[in-house]
């Protein structure tokens, strides 16, 4: 998979703060697409 800069004026710190929050988000989406309660 190749990826690169959406945006430059954006500093590095901010994508790694988001990939840090990432596993937090799975457990909750999972149990949301498991119940069926994605969109309520």
């Amino acid at each position: 998979m190749e990826f690169g800069r959406l945006v430059e004026n954006v500093p590095d710190s901010y994508f790694d703060e988001l990939e840090a929050r990432l596993p937090a988000w799975d457990p909750v989406a999972f149990d949301l697409t498991h119940n069926n309660r994605w969109a309520r």
